[in-house]
């Protein structure tokens, strides 16, 4: 990517983060203030301004400080040293401020974007219109408005402005250089409130996504908390497919944001060893660009935490301990990121600390109350601690708020599967089979086909217990008894020796 400076003269973006000199101020990728003493700023400034020219340590030293030095002055080495444990990820081998032997130093071109570049794929908001004269539909519509407002931010990868005219929006997201606009509406009829959204292609106007959610006005807070939820998620993950199916169509030119989208957009997809696959290589690739970049980091956690959870990891210790690392510094960069909480959630599940999990998960919906996962994994987590004859209720309720959040959800198998390994693990059969074939419906994830073979057997039903495990070793024609032990899901903790485990030797997989 060539570098260069944005159309504001006095701005530079580089690696996720904001040089405002006017302002004098550096932000980084998580939008937090960057302390810089009065030496450390001008060194910056002096250097970003010229990309890519080598810059002595007598013009620096003059930059800095306004006087002339000798060129074996290290006050200026000792500046770069301290700037750059503020801005790389790795001092030991920089790639912002570079050293060149002999000469001096200079700002690499290659972590430079403009803005122009960033803002090609964003979102221009407006205001929901109330459609009605009643009290109740304005003050919703206002509420509504101000949350859209807040958490529109959290679209992964996504540059959101807001425009409080309605009019010539489109014409509007053109000048800004936005791709999108979203815009809804709210009716009041009786008791009954509707919201229709939509988000349009800034440069047509043709509609690339719609939804529409009804409530009644009995309980205005739960209504609003539930639609803009909804909305929000769907979205997210409209966005992230639209750019999957942008982003492939131009592989030789894709910037660190462009592949952070790509990399969630396989994410969201069904869960697949492939899918998995293909989102790790294309977030590995953001973080090459952008170290710093705390999306890519949780989202590259959440692939070695999903192989781990899908039996399809053939390390699970390993994946878990490189999930941990990464969604730790993602959290570390961008403690507001609530999808790198969920991300935190599951992998402290699977380490078996249900407790932490939970709290880890409640943190995640409380910044992003639109990610249904983590409504899902807190009811499932909360089933794991509960002991009172409640907790498969508790549990059904929890999954049936993340449905009606995200009715689409790529994860739904998951979910589902989940549901039923809880009612198998109580020994409750019967109800396991029935949420098992709705998980295999969805997608049929190998781990749910085994499990369905087990349940089905344990109840005394040979021909589709048979013909169950007939799906799960076409799939996995080389897994055994053992091998299906030694990849252990300790986030359900069914072990060998379990009831579950003599379901899958009746059902006739074989031992070793």
């Amino acid at each position: 990517m060539q570098g260069r400076l944005s159309n504001t003269p006095e701005t530079v973006h580089f690696d996720g983060m904001v040089l405002d000199v006017a302002g004098h101020s550096l932000v980084d990728a998580a939008g937090r203030d960057v302390g810089l003493t009065h030496g450390e700023f001008a060194l910056l400034v002096a250097l970003a301004r010229r990309p890519d020219h080598v810059l002595s340590r007598e013009q620096l030293l003059d930059a800095v400080s306004g006087r002339n030095a000798a060129a074996f002055d290290r006050s200026v080495d000792n500046l770069i040293a301290r700037l750059r444990r503020k801005i790389e990820c790795d001092v030991k081998r920089p790639r912002i401020i570079v050293t060149v032997r002999g000469a001096g130093y200079k700002f690499c071109s290659s972590r430079v974007s403009s803005v122009r570049a960033s803002a090609r794929s964003g979102i221009l908001a407006l205001p929901l219109a109330a459609v009605g004269n009643g009290r109740d539909v304005s003050h919703c519509a206002a509420a509504l408005s101000d949350t859209l407002r807040t958490e529109l931010k959290n679209v992964i990868g996504a540059r959101v402005q807001y425009h409080n005219e309605r009019a010539n929006a489109h014409e509007v997201a053109g000048r800004l250089g936005l791709a999108y606009v979203v815009r809804g509406s709210l009716r009041q009829d009786d008791d009954k409130m509707r919201v229709d959204f939509q988000m349009t292609d800034a440069a047509t106007g043709d509609p690339v996504w719609v939804d529409r959610f009804e409530g009644v006005l009995l309980d205005i807070s739960g209504f609003e908390y539930e639609v803009m939820a909804r909305i929000l998620r769907g979205i997210d993950l409209e966005f992230a497919e639209i750019e999957r199916r942008r982003g492939l169509g131009r592989p030789d030119t894709l910037d660190a944001d462009d592949l952070l989208k790509l990399g969630f957009a396989f994410l969201y997809r069904p869960r697949s060893p492939q899918n998995l696959a293909r989102a790790r290589g294309f977030l590995e690739r953001a973080l090459d660009l952008d170290c710093r970049c705390a999306e890519a980091l949780a989202g590259l956690a959440q692939t070695h935490i999903s192989d781990t959870l899908c039996r399809w990891s053939h390390d699970p210790a390993s994946q878990v301990r490189l999930a941990d690392e990464q969604v730790t510094r993602s959290i570390e960069i961008n403690p507001r990121l609530g999808y790198a909480h969920h991300v935190k959630g599951l992998v402290l599940r699977v380490k078996q600390q249900p407790k932490t999990a939970l709290a880890a998960f409640d943190k995640a919906v409380q910044l992003s109350p639109s990610l249904a996962p983590a409504h899902a994994e807190r009811c499932f987590t909360r089933h794991l601690l509960d002991r009172g004859a409640s907790r498969f209720a508790r549990m059904h309720e929890g999954l049936a708020l993340a449905r009606r959040i995200s009715p689409r959800e790529s994860v739904l198998a998951n979910w589902l599967y989940g549901v039923g390994i809880g009612h198998l693990k109580f020994g409750e059969i019967t109800e396991a089979i029935g949420w098992l074939n709705e998980s295999i419906a969805v997608n049929p994830l190998p781990p749910a086909l085994a499990y369905l073979a087990s349940a089905y057997a344990l109840l005394g039903d040979d021909v589709h217990a048979r013909s169950a495990l007939r799906d799960f070793t076409r799939c996995r024609p080389h897994e055994t008894l053992t091998t299906f032990g030694r990849r252990l899901l300790a986030d359900h903790q069914i072990l060998p020796g379990s009831r579950v485990f003599e379901g899958l030797r009746k059902a006739g997989l074989r031992e070793a």
